[in-house]
């Protein structure tokens, strides 16, 4: 008796199961397996981003300029649209661009032989690390 319970139980999730459409069918992006792969294989490329360091000139008026080493970010970071057929938001988006993931505050001291101190500290943003991140276009304020 236990088994039939089971059995049709099974029956009744697999059949429901068929029946809600995916996310894809609600985006109006149904098709095969082999049609949910919008792009050839070879096209999708790994992004790559990296940290290079950058000579920087800091400059305060009244005091000597000071050169610093930090680092900068370049690279090239995948991004995909895919619009949707009956409205104006995406059915999907993905950006992404190269930015610090790692930063922390550095200080530098510029004499200032002119000024009432002769010695001014000033502090700026080092970059450790870069990485491609996704973010969210509408998030991010990108207009329409």
């Amino acid at each position: 008796m236990n088994t039939v319970i089971v059995c049709a139980v099974v029956v009744v999730l697999c059949a429901t199961a068929q029946s809600r459409p995916s996310k894809l069918e609600k985006e109006g992006l149904s098709g095969t397996n082999e049609e949910v792969f919008i792009m050839d294989n070879s096209l999708l490329k790994r992004g790559w981003c990296k940290t290079k360091p950058v000579k920087q000139i800091i400059r305060i008026e009244g005091c000597e300029p000071a050169e610093i080493v930090n680092n900068f970010c370049y690279g090239q970071c995948n991004s995909l649209y895919i619009p949707h057929y009956n409205r104006q938001t995406p059915a999907f988006e993905s950006c992404a661009t190269c930015i610090p993931v790692r930063v922390h505050r550095r200080s530098v001291y510029l004499n200032c032989p002119n000024a009432k101190q002769k010695r001014k500290r000033h502090r700026y943003t080092y970059v450790k690390r870069c990485r491609c991140v996704t973010f969210r276009l509408r998030a991010a304020g990108v207009a329409k």
